[in-house]
């Protein structure tokens, strides 16, 4: 039973691949590669490296697309710009905490060294009671 149905399935499936519809649909396909090579043989075998005059549209286009080009371009300067002027501005505030922190180590080594005196001064009194 399973062998007959098998047997029907892919002798109809060969039969619709053969029909004369298909041939049509094969016939087609063939007319239109026939017409393409025509043409391309009509136009040459160079008939890839002519060039055609740009139209007007084409040059605005051209045109449209170089501004577009360009303002990229400016918008990318500028954001490069903005980081080396925020890396200038991170670099100057480095440098004034490392000023401020130089500032504070000078307050500190003069207090130290004005409390070295007092207690000198302090065991100078007490030793000389």
């Amino acid at each position: 039973m399973r062998i007959r149905l098998m047997f029907l399935l892919s002798f109809t499936l060969l039969a619709a691949c053969f029909t004369p519809a298909q041939a049509q649909f094969f016939k087609r396909d063939k007319d239109k590669e026939k017409q393409q090579s025509e043409t391309e043989g009509k136009e040459g075998i160079f008939s890839i490296f002519r060039k055609d005059e740009p139209t007007e549209s084409d040059k605005e286009m051209e045109a449209i697309k170089a501004r577009h080009k360009d303002a990229k371009a400016d918008v990318r300067a500028t954001k490069r710009e903005r980081k080396a002027a925020e890396a200038r501005e991170d670099a100057a505030r480095a440098r004034a905490e490392a000023i401020k922190a130089e500032k504070a180590a000078l307050k500190a080594e003069e207090k130290a060294r004005k409390a070295e005196e007092k207690a000198e001064k302090a065991k100078e009194k007490a030793g000389g009671r």
